[in-house]
């Protein structure tokens, strides 16, 4: 099963289920001529946190203002995010 991001971006798991595929259009071809990333399990779930992470960052960026989401950024403080 294909699961579409935003009608663009595809995600899907291998056909033996064992690895996680994400494809763009817009991405370079591999040496095969495909536009993909493989990942494991483990990677996808770690990849997830940091897209759910970084959204939250920029939607409170969008609602606080860019300056002042920047100063609440752990990152910008010295500090572990993970």
């Amino acid at each position: 099963m294909v699961d579409k991001v935003a009608g663009i971006v595809e995600v899907e798991r291998t056909h033996n289920g064992h690895y996680i595929v994400i494809r763009h259009p817009a991405s370079q071809p591999d040496a095969n001529g495909l536009c993909q990333i493989v990942l494991l399990p483990r990677y996808a779930r770690h990849l997830a946190h940091l897209l759910i992470e970084h959204a939250s960052f920029a939607e409170t960026d969008a609602a606080v203002g860019f300056e002042e989401g920047i100063a609440r950024d752990p990152r910008n403080r010295g500090e572990s995010h993970l």
